[in-house]
């Protein structure tokens, strides 16, 4: 039977205790640049605490506001030469899911978000978002793999008389990139988010009919009439 002597058994839990230690006194602002959390579209203005009980402020995820988050760290994944992040919302508005990184790359797993809107989509009546069950992984900054639903809620205006309160669709990875194509009820709009690595970042969207609405109106906020319907192109803000 094997044996360990209490000298070894002491130098072990020594090692232990000190990669233990290391770890929960390991700045988070540290891991989240080793893991290269931005190559998901993740940003934040303030990034503090421990890996152990760390915060991201004013987080966004391409352009669209996602809060303060709490973000917990898995330790044993560590040790494996990964990291796993548990994320929550500081103001308990929803967001649950979890971040990865590693060699086999980084990306999110069934993340649930509320988002606000801005820049341009927020300008022609795009107001707030939803991502429900949202898993994505990068490898070498290229979208490899991409699952769940994300809904966009219109504000009372021009737009949703067109199409209606909201619009929905699923993520999908395309070129290499992050895609998203959204549709009402009715498919009378279509929305394409596209997200490169790269910046610019756009969308565009095509309303195939505008039925007894004002023509003018739609021209006047920068709509186009193609030859597939009325089209309003724009950029996803940083």
């Amino acid at each position: 039977m094997f044996r360990i002597s209490p000298r070894h058994a002491w130098s072990l839990f020594g090692v232990i205790a000190f990669f233990g230690f290391a770890v929960w006194l390991l700045p988070l602002a540290i891991l989240v640049a080793i893991a290269g959390l931005g190559d998901s579209g993740i940003a934040a203005r303030t990034v503090d605490g421990t890996a152990w009980t760390g915060r991201m402020l004013d987080v966004s995820f391409e352009g669209a506001r996602l809060g303060d988050l709490r973000v917990q760290v898995t330790p044993l994944d560590l040790l494996r030469g990964s990291a796993r992040f548990r994320i929550s919302s500081l103001a308990g508005n929803g967001v649950s899911g979890e971040g990865f990184a590693g060699l086999a790359g980084q990306g999110v797993h069934n993340i649930d978000a509320p988002l606000v809107l801005g820049g341009e989509l927020r300008a022609i009546g795009f107001e707030t978002a939803q991502f429900s069950g949202l898993s994505l992984r990068f490898t070498s900054g290229r979208c490899t793999e991409a699952s769940g639903q994300m809904t966009v809620h219109l504000s009372a205006g021009l737009l949703a008389r067109a199409v209606g309160p909201q619009m929905s669709g699923a993520a999908s990875c395309n070129n290499g990139h992050l895609s998203f194509r959204l549709s009402d009820p009715d498919a009378k709009g279509m929305l394409l988010l596209d997200v490169p690595a790269q910046r610019p970042q756009h969308f565009s969207f095509v309303l195939r009919s505008i039925g007894t609405l004002d023509e003018g109106a739609f021209k006047a906020i920068g709509f186009v009439e193609t030859p597939i319907g009325y089209r309003f192109a724009g950029v996803i803000p940083d």
